[in-house]
């Protein structure tokens, strides 16, 4: 009788074992909706570029979700509001970004939308686990580098502070650090 018992008990353990891996990976798979708007810093990479940055806000709202394999996922809409310069005020819509596992992320949206005003590449972004701190690396004609580079960082309320939160960000991409 004992014996039966105790098989009860292991069916029953991994009945329950069972129902919380399949709860846990709905609720870490289930895209969670995000709206935010978040105030930082876009800049000039280098030392002798420290006097060009300008105050930015983003507002996200979109969906981020997490995959099996660790990587992540936004879609959404991005509006990026840099000082009171509606040249370089952008809004991104129907955005699509992948993030690997060192939290880069390659950026998926028509440079052509309506309420684009002046086309700039947004090379990539770097985010931490919950996009509550992003770095957005902004291309030109020639590219982006990470010595003269332009970069949006939020949330910083100065220059000091967006250049050591970008460096946090992408210390698992680049090989050396941001100035």
């Amino acid at each position: 009788m004992s014996h039966i018992k105790q098989i009860r008990t292991v069916r029953l353990v991994l009945l329950f074992l069972l129902a919380a891996v399949i709860l846990s990976s709905i609720y870490h798979l289930t895209p969670k909706n995000i709206t935010q708007t978040i105030t930082g810093m876009r800049f000039r990479l280098g030392q002798s570029n420290g006097d060009f940055s300008n105050y930015t806000e983003l507002k996200i709202d979109g969906a981020f979700k997490k995959n099996f394999n660790g990587t992540r996922e936004f879609t959404g809409t991005i509006m990026i509001l840099v000082g009171d310069d509606d040249v370089t005020s952008q809004t991104l819509q129907d955005v699509e970004i992948k993030f690997g596992k060192n939290g880069f992320g390659n950026i998926f949206y028509d440079p052509f939308n309506e309420n684009i005003n002046n086309y700039q590449l947004y090379k990539g972004f770097f985010t931490n686990g919950d996009m509550s701190s992003l770095a957005i690396l902004i291309g030109d004609k020639t590219g982006w580098n990470s010595r003269t580079g332009h970069i949006i960082v939020v949330p910083a309320a100065s220059r000091e502070e967006a250049v050591k939160i970008a460096n946090q960000l992408t210390d698992s991409y680049l090989t050396h650090d941001l100035e």
